[in-house]
């Protein structure tokens, strides 16, 4: 009698292990209804003033609510949309603080699946423009499959980066809830623009002319009149941004926001040693906990840990600048760059609050980049 065999294609079978991995992550979650009764930590709230203490979210929503959420710092941080999400979870089913990790997971959940879209759209972006400068003529079908294992390696990718350890902070802490609602339409905005990107670079793919003008034309140098207007509003929201910051962290200095101050050389040196100790905490992600101890008189480049992290970030400063002269590859230079940008807001420059070595939800945002490596790394390896 012959034998039935189930045959999995290599979708389904990355469908069921990406499946497979979130469920495993989430199970904890749902261990009971949320009473606390399998798992107390369910009903903890990590900071009782943006929850408990905070009447805004609590009031319902209304124009004085809405201007007090734009408005408004608490525990020295705006974030305005983070207080109108909180305000319609509070009115939909109450100071629940189970269902907001579980809508928290969500958002963490969606933001890495649109986050793995806009990574596989970039390689093909990527292996487009090398096709383009090689002079390789590719047919549809050889496209589609080499788009097929760009998507399969980064939902692979994007799926390491939604059960990292070092991302459970955001998910498990509810006040830390903002960071993925910020993940999802930075996300969002990056898959919107590389798709525009794409269309139009399979539409002039034969035209290499038309190309470095898709290519030459950035956010900042239209040609004429209609592109100055249509960077306008991303002008503006700049603008807009760092009227905010500023704002917001005036009094960061406050003589009552910490214990602990640190000098203008004890800043420098936390910022630039900041970016080599968010990597080391994704690379290597052992004995997590919810804040790091900064000893004083601990930032000192006598100190061996910070001199070699000021070491290792010059060296990677240089290596990815060899590669975009030699080798002509600036995407590696852009994700550095990328990295530091998004740690920097975080890296102590700017005192605000409690001061501390670092924290891991810190590494949630610039490890974003890390997805597109993983996905190129195991299109080639794997598929």
């Amino acid at each position: 009698s012959s034998q039935m065999r189930l045959v999995l294609s290599s979708g389904e079978v990355v469908f069921c292990l990406c499946a497979a991995a979130l469920a495993l992550y989430t199970w904890p979650l749902f261990l009971d209804d949320g009473s606390g009764a399998a798992w107390e930590f369910l009903r903890i709230w990590d900071d009782q003033e943006n929850f408990l203490d905070n009447d805004v979210i609590q009031r319902g929503l209304s124009l004085e609510t809405l201007y007090a959420m734009f408005t408004m710092t608490r525990i020295n941080v705006y974030e305005p949309f983070g207080w109108l999400l909180k305000a319609v979870e509070v009115q939909t089913f109450g100071l629940d603080s189970w269902r907001i990790r579980v809508v928290t997971a969500a958002l963490h959940f969606g933001a890495a699946l649109v986050l793995a879209r806009a990574s596989a759209m970039l390689l093909d972006i990527l292996a487009l423009l090398s096709d383009i400068k090689s002079g390789a003529e590719g047919d549809d079908a050889a496209r589609g499959r080499r788009e097929k294992r760009h998507w399969l390696g980064c939902c692979i990718s994007a799926t390491v980066f939604a059960v990292h350890p070092v991302h459970v902070e955001v998910v498990g802490w509810p006040s830390a809830q903002p960071y993925t609602l910020c993940a999802l339409f930075s996300n969002l905005a990056l898959y919107v623009y590389v798709q525009e990107m794409y269309r139009k670079l399979c539409g002039a793919s034969k035209d290499v002319e038309s190309v470095n003008e898709i290519l030459g034309v950035s956010m900042f140098s239209g040609y004429g009149r209609s592109d100055l207007l249509c960077c306008a509003p991303v002008a503006a929201t700049l603008l807009a941004f760092l009227a905010v910051m500023l704002v917001s962290n005036y009094e960061g200095m406050h003589r009552d926001a910490d214990v602990l101050s640190l000098t203008l050389y004890e800043r420098v040196i936390k910022s630039l040693t900041t970016p080599i100790w968010v990597l080391r905490q994704i690379v290597w992600p052992t004995k997590l906990r919810p804040h790091y101890q900064l000893r004083p008189g601990e930032l000192s480049v006598t100190n061996p840990d910070y001199l070699l992290s000021l070491v290792a970030l010059a060296s990677l400063a240089l290596f990815t600048l060899w590669l975009f002269q030699h080798r002509q590859a600036p995407q590696h230079l852009l994700a550095l760059a990328y990295f530091v940008v998004m740690v920097l807001p975080v890296s102590g420059l700017i005192q605000h609050g409690m001061v501390s070595a670092g924290c891991d939800r810190y590494a949630y945002l610039c490890s974003t980049v890390a997805v597109p490596y993983g996905g190129a790394a195991l299109a080639r390896w794997f598929f």
